[in-house]
């Protein structure tokens, strides 16, 4: 696939307007998220959290440590996944590995020498090479959009996070599948019968190219309702769980296959 513009004029207006709800709802892209940065940090090597941080973070308190050249980059990075919630498991191999060789892509997008698309395509290949463990698009890109630098004249157009309620909210949003997803489907029984569950994650197989559309697709709805693309972020995950907001309900039940057990 190579690069394409999404357009606007494939939004399904249903779904436009549904996801300007999104945006008008209280999701607050500066909340603090994810797991105490002292307590995830327990145990990773060459990480001294300092008082101030050992609770939760915000997403401005993150972005600021990135921009500060003091800040060792292995901080941040562990910072942007407790962020993230990062499941203990997950950490111990993406952090415990013996040779952390991501650190050096991480350090040379802070730097502004990658654009969005190429700082995947780094990843990506990791990836492959079994040098990201534990660690998908899901959370590369958010290494992503914590590390670029600002979104300002004389820096590259920052990446998103492509997880799996940004990547089907897109697709859902453009009408087609921007962003590549595995999906699988199951029957479950409750009280009320039964009931087909779907399970989302994004695939492995997006590329560079797919991710720089994903981008350009946030881009186009930032410019389109007159909001930073970090509200257009935090949109996309709306807000599961029993507080399930109603975006977040109406991707689900439009990404579900239409089936029905009599």
């Amino acid at each position: 696939m190579t690069w394409q513009q999404p357009q606007l004029a494939t939004v399904p207006e249903e779904n436009l307007r549904e996801f300007e709800r999104s945006i008008s709802a209280k999701h607050d892209p500066n909340e603090l998220g994810g797991k105490p940065i002292r307590n995830f940090s327990l145990g990773i090597r060459g990480i001294e959290i300092p008082c101030q941080f050992s609770d939760r973070l915000s997403r401005e308190a993150i972005h600021a440590l990135a921009r500060n050249s003091a800040v060792d980059t292995l901080f941040v990075c562990v910072c942007i996944m407790a962020w993230g919630g990062m499941h203990q498991s997950h950490r111990n191999k993406f952090f415990l590995q013996e040779k952390n060789t991501w650190i050096e892509v991480a350090e040379e997008i802070r730097d502004g020498k990658h654009t969005r698309q190429t700082a995947y395509e780094s990843f990506a290949e990791l990836q492959r090479g079994k040098k990201l463990p534990g660690v998908g698009p899901a959370y590369f890109t958010k290494l992503i959009y914590f590390l670029m630098p600002d979104d300002t004249p004389g820096y590259q157009p920052i990446g998103y996070i492509m997880d799996q309620w940004a990547g089907c909210s897109i697709n859902l949003l453009f009408n087609t599948d921007i962003v590549l997803m595995d999906s699988t489907f199951t029957w479950k029984s409750n009280r009320k019968g039964l009931k087909h569950a779907a399970s989302f994650i994004v695939s492995n197989q997006n590329t560079g190219a797919r991710y720089e559309s994903f981008c350009s697709a946030i881009d186009v709805l930032k410019k389109h309702f007159g909001v930073t693309g970090h509200q257009i972020d935090r949109a996309l995950l709306s807000t599961g769980g029993r507080q399930m907001a109603a975006w977040r309900n109406h991707v689900i039940l439009q990404r579900n296959p239409k089936q029905n057990c009599d």
